[in-house]
């Protein structure tokens, strides 16, 4: 096969790639990528590649297709050539009418759209290159560039409109922005740690430190665990209601609510009595006259009234916490 095509192409390279670092990417393409028929690659599309990189690592092959790009204007003669520790001169004095001849692919003496195996290819190569030593920041900027497809989609888009450093100024202010937005979001993140999550719905909503009883947000269960959790003495200043009073079951979210007795209430728990089965749930919310709470059933049984259920609070808010505290009427 006649190979007419631009041999640096084929190899994602730029016209002042050194022979060393044409055959890293050679290999890279042929092994790495399997470019190679052996490795299931196109025989057609291998066979240019070894064209490509036969004419390149001949010095009068590749000077004569120098000259066939240049008169074909696909050259860039001006800048195509020399060392990449020109680059930060041409690109201090880049004009807006030099967009697109020095970029960070560029640096790396690659084509902007060259695989990630060949940028990790060429960064390897001028590690190991005595002679790029000094360039070692510049390359790894440009590899990390490069190497990250979200970075290097925003990166090129820009480059199509700005300078080299234009583009950079921008990624810069999107860097910045983007680091805003984690903080912010980091921020609010820990506010959240500082509620608790609701009991019942599972939201975490913001505690709002001005409400003295903070409630969900979205379904309105009280999220403090009644006083009595949290100081064992205060369990003697309330007594137990004996007295059944009727109250209303929710389940679930959005809340399927179900009538209830009330045959037992202390500061901790409760246990009711309901027509309907709640074998299924794990947490229901209590409302009666008197008192919210979010219960976490324990135990169950079937009675001749229906079904009989008792838990523990997870959460309460009681109109009252001295003496007899629960008054409840339907």
């Amino acid at each position: 096969m006649d190979n007419r095509r631009n041999s640096y192409r084929l190899l994602r390279i730029q016209p002042e790639a050194p022979p060393a670092l044409i055959t890293r990417i050679y290999r890279t393409l042929m092994q790495q990528l399997r470019f190679h028929p052996d490795l299931g690659g196109d025989t057609d599309q291998a066979s240019l590649i070894n064209q490509a990189y036969r004419r390149l690592m001949d010095p009068t092959e590749r000077a004569r297709e120098n000259r066939a790009l240049v008169e074909r204007g696909l050259f860039p003669a001006s800048i195509g050539t020399g060392p990449v520790s020109t680059y930060a001169a041409h690109a201090a004095t880049a004009r807006h009418g030099n967009i697109n001849r020095r970029h960070y692919a560029r640096v790396l003496m690659l084509q902007l759209d060259a695989e990630t195996a060949l940028l990790n290819a060429a960064r390897s190569w001028a590690a190991n290159t005595p002679a790029q030593a000094r360039n070692a920041a510049l390359i790894e900027r440009a590899h990390t560039t490069l190497a990250d497809p979200t970075t290097r989609a925003r990166y090129l888009e820009l480059l199509a409109a700005h300078s080299h450093h234009g583009a950079l100024r921008a990624l810069e202010q999107d860097t910045r922005v983007h680091a805003e937005a984690v903080r912010a979001a980091q921020a609010a993140q820990e506010a959240n740690k500082a509620a608790p999550a609701c009991p019942y719905c599972a939201l975490s909503p913001l505690r709002i430190p001005s409400t003295p009883a903070p409630r969900c947000s979205r379904c309105d269960s009280p999220l403090t665990p009644p006083p009595e959790l949290q100081d064992t003495r205060r369990r003697r200043q309330a007594s137990r209601l004996h007295r059944p009073t009727h109250a209303t079951i929710s389940v679930g979210w959005p809340p399927r609510r179900t009538p209830a007795t009330v045959v037992d209430m202390s500061p901790v728990g409760v246990s009711f009595e309901s027509a309907s089965v709640l074998h299924h749930a794990t947490v229901v919310r209590l409302d009666a006259d008197g008192v919210c709470a979010v219960v976490e059933l324990t135990h169950g049984n079937t009675t001749p009234q229906g079904y009989a259920y008792g838990g523990r609070f997870l959460s309460a808010e009681f109109d009252s916490d001295q003496g007899t505290f629960v008054r409840a009427t339907a």
